[in-house]
């Protein structure tokens, strides 16, 4: 897989020593204007996980895993939990070989495609955080996902998305074609947030909800 443009020079500053390993947005809300970006980005870490509701016992699915983030946070703060990453980059899940499990946990990294990779077992929760623009599918993926879930399971991601006059017209086709080369494939570039719930449902999960957070994450750029 060739590496997202904005993913290189991640990976070299990883492999001279930078310890950061969530590649998201950060997440400013009710903190200080001083919040330094890695601990905004470790805010959205945190408030995403916290819905899942991990319990011990459980086997949680990071899918689109990048360096590790999400599974460093979880494998910190929970004990007796088994964490499968599956990423498409051979480099991005060598980094995350370097995370050791704590408390009980196991790790299990595999190299695979979002919309069509295997599982032997189902899994208590499955996460996703900002990752599924860079799938082919969209719904392959939820269907995917929706499938590797045990009944009764939880799915928590984030996504980006975009409508046709959020930003000037003039901006928008070229933001797009700057998403898709350098950040894609990025299907579906127009998609509103009723348009992704009701993907969701149509994929088959129930008690659908989605929180905006446009406003407490738009400091990020």
């Amino acid at each position: 897989m060739t590496e997202f443009l904005y993913f290189e020079p991640l990976l070299d500053a990883i492999r001279n020593g930078y310890p950061g390993r969530d590649v998201h947005f950060g997440l400013w809300n009710c903190n200080p204007p001083n919040l330094t970006f890695s601990a905004a980005q470790e805010n959205l870490t945190r408030e995403v996980v916290s819905r899942l509701g991990i319990t011990e016992g459980e086997r949680v699915l990071d899918l689109g895993c990048g360096v590790g983030g999400t599974m460093k946070w979880i494998n910190s703060h929970f004990a007796n939990v088994h964490i499968t990453g599956i990423n498409s980059s051979i480099q991005q899940l060598e980094i995350c070989k370097e995370l050791v499990p704590i408390a009980g946990n196991s790790i299990d990294l595999r190299l695979g495609d979002a919309c069509k990779f295997k599982h032997e077992q189902t899994f208590d929760k499955i996460v996703c955080l900002e990752a599924m623009f860079h799938f082919d599918s969209r719904r392959e993926c939820l269907q995917r996902m929706y499938t590797a879930l045990r009944p009764g399971g939880t799915f928590v991601g984030t996504d980006i998305l975009f409508t046709r006059g959020s930003i000037p017209d003039g901006d928008f086709d070229d933001l797009i074609k700057t998403l898709q080369f350098g950040y894609g494939p990025w299907p579906q570039p127009e998609l509103s947030v009723d348009e992704l719930v009701a993907m969701l449902s149509c994929c088959g999960f129930i008690d659908v909800s989605c929180t905006e957070v446009t406003k407490e994450t738009i400091s990020t750029h």
